[in-house]
């Protein structure tokens, strides 16, 4: 099984690839989203999107409070001091932080649930692996020719699957040509079936 991680402050993402499906878990603060999905349930299109850290604001809060805290407590014990504020410099940055900095990722969708990849370098990677991933298990389900089928419902089979990069126009314009070609032969065969049951027919009216 293949595996991925990703961190970037507050935010953890792990993609588990099995055989045929997806493992994907997103920690990000006390929050988490998990999802099992197989790879041609995953959609093709993705958009970037950002968010902002909140475990930075949290943090940034929780440091301004004790700032203030240890402020009031030199106030009352040492008196007014101009170095004070330095109480308030790391909750303060770390408040600027939340409000100016934004973590960017990669947003994907799977049987319309959403989940986000952390744009950094392993990116390409795991979108690689998911692309790849959802080709192959794709053609194992529906590139295999179904020449029963009603050809015209084969041959929009074969262009989707060009649409999902299964196929490229080239092999896709092969097998069309192969169902063209079995559509003819399967037609010639029931005319001449035709012309052989009239044939028949004509003898069997003749001698009676």
């Amino acid at each position: 099984m293949v595996k991925y991680t990703q961190k970037r402050v507050s935010a953890r993402t792990a993609f588990a690839f099995g055989d045929t499906q997806l493992s994907y878990s997103m920690r990000f603060g006390a929050s988490v989203h998990e999802i099992v999905v197989d790879y041609f349930q995953i959609q093709r299109g993705r958009r970037h999107t950002s968010h902002r850290d909140w475990g930075r604001l949290r943090s940034g809060i929780a440091f301004s409070l004790a700032g203030l805290t240890a402020m009031t407590a030199q106030l009352v014990v040492l008196g007014a001091n101009p170095w004070m504020a330095l109480w308030l410099v790391p909750g303060l940055l770390l408040v600027s932080a939340f409000v100016l900095v934004r973590g960017h990722y990669l947003e994907l969708k799977a049987d319309g649930d959403p989940f986000w990849i952390i744009d950094n370098k392993s990116t390409r990677k795991i979108v690689a692996e998911i692309d790849r991933r959802r080709r192959d298990q794709l053609a194992k389900l529906y590139a295999p020719l179904n020449l029963a089928n009603e050809p015209y419902l084969e041959i929009r089979k074969i262009n989707w699957l060009v649409e999902e990069a299964v196929f490229t126009r080239e092999e896709a314009d092969v097998q069309i040509g192969k169902i063209h070609a079995f559509a003819a032969a399967k037609e010639e065969a029931r005319a001449e079936q035709l012309t052989t049951s009239a044939g028949l027919f004509a003898r069997e009216a003749l001698a009676i």
